[in-house]
């Protein structure tokens, strides 16, 4: 290897190294963008059936922004207050609902010989929460900073939105002018693409959340499960994280339900299980269509990258991330390569038959 190439390596692996530096710092940045697209892009059917009947787009946006507004106004007056009241209480409540699932399960154990010898003696965990709950209270106000940063990056996000929503033309022709001639078709395809499946996702995790988080509060109430209503939000959350998020919002509702009694737990898994198997075979079906076409494999690998990349954002995110990085696979570089697509399905079947 000559100088000159020891040279070129060298600085190639120090343009890396810088660029990873820069996006791992303006990783949060990114993904604000990206959320701005993926709203603009779910609200923008509506501004354009506005602009179709002679409305301004801006004024469209407007709309758009003061509907938006007193719909958020509403549900933080109806549910934000009874849920911080929900939540508060949760916490004082932590150590009683672990004494009762330690007592219960303890029971439990001394009917089961399996279970005996099993269960944790609980009386140094339910100090240790006691202990956590007091500190978490007293230390609320340390957390005004995250949760007003958190507050600022909604406004921010929201004003970026309408924005986008107002004059979309330069961004989107700045966009396609920096793309080389021979990619712009591509280009021009997987935005298109991109943009029907950023509206299939909002539209179908906004409205299957809202059914689902109504139905197990509901339920809950029902069954006499207290803080149904935080329980409920937690369902709510965990629609945008396909497989995993229904699992994990339902663990904390089968735990309260527990504290309650066993049958009350029972009660609450089949009320889940129920709610989850009319979602999948009568609402996904209706809300969605079909038109987010991910393999639940995909789902998985997408959901634990961004997990792990930058925590509950990345997962709330991933199903629309991993949309994109599949629709610009195969654009930019499956289609070019393979115009045949028949041929590529029966090599994979005779792989998958050997």
């Amino acid at each position: 290897m000559t100088y000159g190439e020891v040279k070129r390596a060298i600085l190639l692996v120090a343009v890396l190294y810088l660029a990873f530096q820069f996006i791992g710092a303006v990783t949060a940045i990114l993904f604000l963008f990206f959320a701005v697209f993926l709203f603009a892009m779910a609200l923008n059917p509506v501004v354009t059936w506005l602009q179709r009947r002679r409305v301004p787009r801006a004024v469209g946006a407007g709309l758009i922004a003061l509907v938006a507004l007193g719909v958020l106004s509403l549900v933080g007056w109806l549910v934000i207050p009874p849920m911080i009241a929900e939540a508060r209480a949760f916490i004082i409540a932590l150590p009683d609902y672990w004494q009762a699932i330690q007592t219960r399960a303890e029971g439990l154990a001394a009917r089961v010989p399996f279970l005996r010898g099993r269960v944790v003696e609980g009386a140094g965990l339910t100090r240790d929460l006691a202990r956590y709950a007091q500190q978490a209270l007293a230390q609320l106000g340390q957390y005004t900073l995250t949760a007003a940063t958190a507050i600022g990056a909604l406004v921010l996000l929201f004003i970026l939105t309408i924005y986008t929503l107002a004059k979309p033309r330069p961004l989107v022709a700045g966009l396609l002018g920096a793309v080389p001639e021979p990619y712009r078709g591509p280009t021009r395809t997987a935005l298109v693409r991109i943009a029907g499946q950023a509206r299939a996702w909002v539209v179908a995790s906004l409205l299957l959340g809202a059914i689902v988080a109504v139905l197990v509060w509901l339920g809950l109430a029902l069954l006499g499960v207290p803080n149904a209503l935080l329980l409920a939000s937690l369902a709510f959350l965990g629609e945008f994280v396909p497989n995993f998020g229904p699992l994990a919002a339902a663990i904390p509702a089968v735990l309260v339900g527990f504290a309650v009694s066993p049958l009350t737990a029972l009660w609450v898994v089949i009320l889940y299980l129920v709610i989850q198997q009319v979602e999948a075979q009568l609402l996904t079906p209706l809300v969605m269509g079909g038109r987010l076409e991910l393999h639940p494999v995909s789902i998985a690998f997408f959901i634990l990258v961004m997990t792990g990349l930058i925590g509950i954002v990345g997962a709330l995110l991933a199903v629309p991330i991993a949309a994109t990085a599949k629709i610009l696979y195969e654009e930019f570089f499956y289609k070019p390569r393979h115009p045949d697509e028949d041929d590529i399905r029966h090599d994979a079947d005779d792989v998958i038959a050997a």
